[in-house]
Protein backbone atom coordinates (compact mmCIF):
# COMPACT_ATOMS: atom_id res chain seq x y z
CA UNK A 1 0.00 0.00 0.00
CA UNK A 2 2.88 2.41 0.68
CA UNK A 3 4.15 2.15 -2.88
CA UNK A 4 0.70 2.84 -4.33
CA UNK A 5 0.26 5.90 -2.14
CA UNK A 6 3.71 7.21 -3.05
CA UNK A 7 2.97 6.88 -6.76
CA UNK A 8 -0.41 8.58 -6.38
CA UNK A 9 1.13 11.46 -4.43
CA UNK A 10 4.00 11.99 -6.87
CA UNK A 11 1.72 11.81 -9.89
CA UNK A 12 3.23 8.57 -11.13
CA UNK A 13 6.83 9.83 -11.08
CA UNK A 14 9.51 7.42 -9.99
CA UNK A 15 10.59 7.97 -6.39
CA UNK A 16 14.11 8.18 -5.00
CA UNK A 17 16.09 5.01 -4.43
CA UNK A 18 14.93 2.63 -1.73
CA UNK A 19 15.82 4.00 1.70
CA UNK A 20 16.00 7.61 0.52
CA UNK A 21 13.32 10.17 1.27
CA UNK A 22 10.99 11.15 -1.58
CA UNK A 23 11.63 14.59 -3.09
CA UNK A 24 8.44 15.92 -1.45
CA UNK A 25 10.01 15.43 1.97
CA UNK A 26 12.79 17.91 1.26
CA UNK A 27 10.19 20.66 0.82
CA UNK A 28 8.71 19.70 4.20
CA UNK A 29 11.96 19.08 6.06
CA UNK A 30 11.04 21.59 8.76
CA UNK A 31 7.70 19.87 9.34
CA UNK A 32 6.75 16.38 10.46
CA UNK A 33 5.99 14.88 7.03
CA UNK A 34 5.42 11.26 8.02
CA UNK A 35 4.41 8.96 10.84
CA UNK A 36 7.32 8.78 13.33
CA UNK A 37 8.85 11.88 11.69
CA UNK A 38 11.28 10.43 9.14
CA UNK A 39 12.55 7.33 7.37
CA UNK A 40 14.84 6.61 10.30
CA UNK A 41 11.72 6.36 12.51
CA UNK A 42 13.38 8.83 14.91
CA UNK A 43 10.12 10.12 16.41
CA UNK A 44 12.04 13.27 17.32
CA UNK A 45 12.97 16.66 15.98
CA UNK A 46 15.29 19.38 17.15
CA UNK A 47 13.13 22.04 15.48
CA UNK A 48 10.80 22.68 18.40
CA UNK A 49 10.82 24.73 21.60
CA UNK A 50 9.60 21.64 23.47
CA UNK A 51 12.50 19.83 25.13
CA UNK A 52 13.48 18.28 28.48
CA UNK A 53 13.81 21.74 30.05
CA UNK A 54 10.49 23.17 28.79
CA UNK A 55 8.12 20.18 28.82
CA UNK A 56 7.07 20.77 32.45
CA UNK A 57 5.73 24.20 31.45
CA UNK A 58 3.33 22.88 28.80
CA UNK A 59 -0.32 23.82 29.38
CA UNK A 60 -3.42 22.32 27.78
CA UNK A 61 -4.68 24.73 25.14
CA UNK A 62 -7.82 22.83 24.14
CA UNK A 63 -9.30 19.33 24.10
CA UNK A 64 -11.97 17.46 22.18
CA UNK A 65 -14.00 14.60 23.65
CA UNK A 66 -14.73 11.82 21.19
CA UNK A 67 -18.24 10.56 21.85
CA UNK A 68 -19.41 6.97 22.04
CA UNK A 69 -17.48 3.81 21.47
CA UNK A 70 -16.25 4.80 18.03
CA UNK A 71 -12.66 4.61 19.14
CA UNK A 72 -10.02 7.16 18.39
CA UNK A 73 -6.91 6.13 16.54
CA UNK A 74 -4.68 8.83 18.11
CA UNK A 75 -3.37 9.69 14.67
CA UNK A 76 -3.17 13.34 13.67
CA UNK A 77 -1.68 15.41 10.88
CA UNK A 78 -1.42 19.20 10.71
CA UNK A 79 -1.48 21.48 7.66
CA UNK A 80 -2.86 24.94 6.89
CA UNK A 81 -3.44 25.55 10.65
CA UNK A 82 -5.83 22.60 10.77
CA UNK A 83 -5.47 19.36 12.77
CA UNK A 84 -6.84 16.36 10.87
CA UNK A 85 -7.63 13.20 12.82
CA UNK A 86 -10.01 10.27 12.65
CA UNK A 87 -11.68 7.47 14.53
CA UNK A 88 -12.01 3.76 13.99
CA UNK A 89 -15.72 4.23 13.21
CA UNK A 90 -14.83 6.15 10.06
CA UNK A 91 -15.29 9.80 10.97
CA UNK A 92 -12.67 12.27 9.77
CA UNK A 93 -12.33 15.48 11.80
CA UNK A 94 -10.78 18.88 11.08
CA UNK A 95 -9.99 21.21 14.02
CA UNK A 96 -8.61 24.74 14.16
CA UNK A 97 -5.13 24.39 15.70
CA UNK A 98 -5.47 27.55 17.80
CA UNK A 99 -9.01 27.19 19.19
CA UNK A 100 -9.84 23.50 18.84
CA UNK A 101 -13.08 24.47 17.10
CA UNK A 102 -14.44 21.68 14.91
CA UNK A 103 -14.23 23.00 11.36
CA UNK A 104 -15.87 19.99 9.73
CA UNK A 105 -16.41 16.26 9.95
CA UNK A 106 -17.07 13.69 7.25
CA UNK A 107 -18.07 10.03 7.42
CA UNK A 108 -15.91 7.66 5.35
CA UNK A 109 -17.09 4.35 3.80
CA UNK A 110 -15.08 2.28 6.31
CA UNK A 111 -13.27 2.71 9.60
CA UNK A 112 -9.95 4.55 9.68
CA UNK A 113 -6.99 2.95 11.40
CA UNK A 114 -4.19 5.10 10.01
CA UNK A 115 -3.17 8.73 10.16
CA UNK A 116 -4.37 11.20 7.52
CA UNK A 117 -1.56 12.14 5.13
CA UNK A 118 -1.16 15.53 3.48
CA UNK A 119 0.44 16.34 0.15
CA UNK A 120 0.15 20.05 -0.67
CA UNK A 121 -3.57 20.78 -0.76
CA UNK A 122 -4.64 17.13 -0.76
CA UNK A 123 -5.64 15.17 2.34
CA UNK A 124 -5.28 11.39 1.89
CA UNK A 125 -7.15 8.95 4.13
CA UNK A 126 -7.09 5.17 4.06
CA UNK A 127 -10.54 3.89 5.04
CA UNK A 128 -9.93 0.19 5.58
CA UNK A 129 -10.83 -0.83 9.13
CA UNK A 130 -13.64 -3.31 9.72
CA UNK A 131 -15.87 -3.74 12.73
CA UNK A 132 -17.79 -0.45 12.80
CA UNK A 133 -19.53 -0.55 9.42
CA UNK A 134 -21.85 -3.30 8.21
CA UNK A 135 -20.47 -3.36 4.67
CA UNK A 136 -17.22 -1.41 4.64
CA UNK A 137 -15.83 -0.19 1.33
CA UNK A 138 -12.06 -0.16 1.55
CA UNK A 139 -10.75 2.92 -0.22
CA UNK A 140 -7.95 5.44 -0.35
CA UNK A 141 -9.78 8.76 -0.40
CA UNK A 142 -8.28 12.07 -1.52
CA UNK A 143 -9.93 15.27 -0.27
CA UNK A 144 -9.09 18.67 -1.73
CA UNK A 145 -8.14 21.25 0.92
CA UNK A 146 -8.44 24.20 -1.45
Amino acid sequence: MTAAVALAVTGGQASAAVGQAPAEWAANAGAWPAFNHDLANSRATTQTPINAQTVSRLKVKWTFAFKGASGFGAFASVAHDVVFTSGYAGTLYAFDTQTGKTLWTVKTPAGINSFPAIDGDTLLVGAAATGFTRKPKFQLIAYSLS
